[in-house]
C-alpha cells in the first residue's frame, strides 16, 4: 500500500526528505524551544489544550514546566503551527464517544478563535484513543492525529488519523535515526519524513537542552530537507493523493489548487512540479 500511495511524491521544492516536530501541552519551556527552532530554521507544531491553562500569566524563567495562561498562548505561539490536544487533556480511550466529540470540538473552536486561523491537526493526550475516536476526529474536521507510538522509520502513514511519529526525543535510537535519515541515498524512490515529538518541559526536568540543540544543529539548514508543520505536510500529502494517474502512470493531472512535486526517476534529485490544473506526460520529460 505504501509503495502505490507515495512512489512519486516529493515535498515542496522537489525535496525527498522532510523534518517536523510536534510538542505538547503549552508550557513555559516551549518558548526556549521556539527560539532554538528559529535559530536553526526548524518548523513544527505545538499541541495545546484550550481549557487547561494557568489562571494567571506565569513567570517563564521561574516556572518553565508550568502551563502558560490563555493570554500567553495567544501571544507566544502566533508564528507557529498549532494543533489541538484535547480541551481538557483527557484519555479518549476511557471517554464515551459523545464526550470525546465535545472535548475535540471545544478545543478546536477555542483555539481557532484564539489564533484566528483554521486548525485541523490533533495530538492524542497520553496517546489514548480507540477506534471510535478516529471517526469522531474525522467528523470534527481533523485531518491528522499524532500518536505516541514511535516507528523508528520515515514512512508516510496510510491513515493520517493514526500518525505514528518517528520517535520521541528521549528515544535511545535518536542519533542513529538521524544518521540514517541524513545519509546520502544513491537509490531513493520513496520520500522520507522524520517526525520528532515530546514535551519541552522534559528538557528542563532531564537537564538536557543540549540534546535538542544538537539535533537541530544536525538537521537544520539543509538544502535537501523540507521543514514544515505537521498539518502543512499532511495537507500537501492529501493534495498529492488527489493526483489523477493514467493506467501506465505516465500521464498525470493535478486537479488541486496546490503545486505538487513528483519524482521523475529513482534518485532524490530529479523531480518536476505539476501546477494546479496542469497535466504532464512523464515520458516526454
Amino acid at each position: 500500500m505504501f509503495e502505490t500511495t507515495y512512489r512519486f511524491l516529493r515535498f515542496p521544492g522537489g525535496k525527498a526528505r522532510a523534518f517536523t516536530t510536534s510538542y505538547d501541552d503549552g508550557v513555559g519551556a516551549d518558548l526556549r524551544l521556539m527560539e532554538l527552532m528559529r535559530q536553526y530554521g526548524i518548523r513544527g507544531t505545538f499541541n495545546l489544550n484550550y481549557h487547561v491553562v494557568s489562571d494567571e500569566d506565569i513567570d517563564v524563567a521561574e516556572k518553565p514546566t508550568y502551563r502558560l495562561s490563555r493570554r500567553q498562548l495567544a501571544t507566544y505561539y502566533q508564528d507557529f503551527e498549532i494543533a489541538i490536544h484535547g480541551a481538557t487533556h483527557p484519555f479518549y480511550r476511557d471517554l464515551p464517544t459523545a464526550s470525546a466529540v465535545y472535548d475535540i470540538v471545544r478545543d478546536r473552536e477555542g483555539l481557532e478563535g484564539m489564533f484566528g486561523r483554521i486548525i485541523r491537526g490533533h495530538a492524542f493526550a497520553n496517546g489514548s484513543y480507540k477506534r471510535e475516536t478516529l471517526e469522531a476526529l474525522r467528523l470534527s474536521g481533523i485531518i491528522y492525529a499524532r500518536t505516541v507510538g514511535s516507528t523508528g522509520g520515515f514512512v508516510l502513514p496510510e491513515d493520517f488519523l493514526e500518525f505514528h511519529p518517528t520517535c520521541h526525543h528521549r528515544d535511545p535510537r535518536l542519533s542513529s535515526l538521524l544518521d540514517t535519515f541524513l545519509a546520502p541515498a544513491r537509490y531513493a524512490v520513496y520520500p522520507r519524513l522524520f517526525s520528532l515529538w515530546g514535551h519541552a518541559y522534559e528538557f528542563e526536568t532531564d537537564g538536557n537542552w543540549s540534546l535538542i540543540e544538537e539535533v537541530f544543529k544536525r538537521v537544520g539548514g539543509r538544502e535537501e530537507v523540507y521543514y514544515g508543520g505537521m498539518e502543512e505536510i499532511v495537507s500537501y500529502c492529501l493534495a498529492y493523493r488527489q493526483l489523477v494517474f493514467s493506467m501506465d502512470s505516465k500521464r498525470i493531472h493535478n486537479p488541486t489548487a496546490t503545486p505538487i512535486w513528483i519524482a521523475t526517476d529513482r534518485t532524490e534529485t530529479e523531480s518536476i512540479c505539476i501546477a494546479p490544473g496542469e497535466t504532464v506526460v512523464m515520458d516526454e520529460r
